[in-house]
């Protein structure tokens, strides 16, 4: 399985916010993963929300004012996420 089905899969189940998945991706809760792959499925989260905002701001111009800032708090929030993956008992080195 790959980090971005876990994620899915877990989500399904319970509200869970991404910070709290990465607490327990990288306490070993849902296997082990690279952390190449952890930091490729945060990008794939960032390209998607990203992509998110761009749409629901072509929809709406009340939220076509609030997209910059919008997608400058993700890109902000993913490079705090992606500094934060280390090693761990869930997540190894290449």
């Amino acid at each position: 399985m790959s980090v971005m089905e876990v994620y899915m899969d877990v989500s399904m189940e319970e509200p869970l916010s991404l910070e709290d998945f990465l607490a327990r991706l990288q306490a070993g809760e849902f296997g082990v993963f690279t952390r190449q792959e952890v930091l490729r499925f945060l990008g794939d989260v960032e390209m998607h929300m990203l992509e998110n905002i761009e749409l629901k701001a072509d929809e709406s111009p009340v939220w076509a004012d609030e997209a910059a800032r919008a997608a400058e708090d993700t890109r902000q929030l993913i490079a705090r996420l992606r500094a934060q993956i280390k090693p761990g008992p869930g997540i190894v080195e290449e």
